[in-house]
């Protein structure tokens, strides 16, 4: 395995880390992504669904979790939950596919399109010239695939990165490149290509 992954051009180191084994999963590529992506912005101005990057950099912002409880972490439902504030960054990290779907997560309730509602819910609670960036990961949840594939979650971009079995190495790829991937053997093993989606606020759209 390379050191380095390229996405839109630019090199990144793959993240490695004792939890939840980065290594072995998408969290290796998805995690530099994210955390460029939240060093744009003030800690007061974030919004994590699920609590994923307090467990590996020091980030005091607020974040929605269920489950998981720990300081900063409001535990309410994502399609339900409403702050007094909105936010400039809104980020989730292979989260949002587990909603609604049991067979990853088994505290919660069959509810297939549950993602369109929680999408909505975000909407609400960001900034005009603000952004929601989400990673997703293909195969995992078929719900969440067909939604992207008929484009019902109206991402303004898209992008999408695929691992090579032989060398554990992720490159950039396409849609179309990924599409029919399925999970192979148990979801907490991984995924073999992931989604990386951007809704930006009514200000910001208008002008990219």
């Amino acid at each position: 395995m390379k050191e380095y992954f390229v996405f839109r051009g630019k090199q990144y180191k793959y993240f490695i880390h004792p939890y939840n084994t980065t290594w072995a999963n998408e969290r290796k590529v998805e995690l530099p992504l994210a955390i460029e992506v939240t060093n744009e912005y003030n800690e007061n101005e974030i919004l994590e669904i699920g609590n994923t990057l307090k467990h590996y950099i020091p980030l005091f912002h607020t974040v929605i979790d269920k489950y998981e409880h720990g300081d900063g972490v409001i535990n309410e439902d994502v399609t339900t939950f409403h702050l007094n504030r909105k936010f400039a960054l809104i980020i989730s990290i292979s989260t949002l596919e587990h909603i609604g779907n049991p067979i990853t997560d088994p505290q919660e309730e069959f509810e297939p399109y549950k993602i369109l509602k929680a999408i909505e819910n975000l909407k609400r609670h960001l900034q005009k010239d603000g952004k929601i960036w989400i990673t997703l990961p293909k195969g995992q949840n078929p719900y969440v695939d067909e939604v992207i594939s008929d484009d019902r979650l109206r991402f303004d971009e898209m992008y999408c990165l695929k691992r090579n079995k032989e060398t554990d190495d992720w490159t950039e790829t396409t849609w179309n490149d990924i599409k029919n991937y399925t999970l192979q053997g148990p979801y907490f093993h991984g995924a073999d290509a992931l989604i990386i989606g951007i809704i930006f606020g009514e200000e910001k759209r208008i002008n990219v």
